[in-house]
């Protein structure tokens, strides 16, 4: 078993619990780590036999520029069951959501969240 990372896809979408973040869009990145087995590819050099990455990303990109949400733990929910579903062959999946500094008093760099998948 192997990993595959993908790290720091950036967006600007309109998510938020605000309104104005509804309006005005905030910026995310988003992380997501696979385990998938990754010798069929390395001994056939085909894309078919691994998961291809490009096809992971605009899953992740339709659904950051999708309808608008109130929470990021519904973006990192619908990043994470899309990916399962599109990809039998992942065993694990995490999917990291950051929010770049996020609408409060308090300055931050960013609020994350995270979960697992597993099968």
């Amino acid at each position: 078993m192997g990993k595959m990372l993908i790290k720091n896809l950036r967006f600007k979408s309109r998510h938020g619990y605000h309104d104005f973040e509804r309006v005005v869009g905030n910026l995310f990145e988003v992380d997501i780590e696979f385990e998938i087995e990754l010798a069929p590819a390395g001994e056939s050099d085909n894309l078919d036999d691994t998961l291809d990455y490009s096809k992971a990303c605009a899953i992740v990109e339709d659904v950051m520029n999708s309808e608008p949400v109130l929470l990021i733990e519904t973006l990192l929910a619908q990043i994470g069951d899309q990916l399962m579903e599109e990809y039998p062959q992942i065993q694990k999946l995490e999917v990291r959501l950051r929010k770049l500094a996020p609408p409060m008093e308090t300055v931050c760099d960013y609020v994350e969240i995270s979960d697992q998948w597993q099968r």
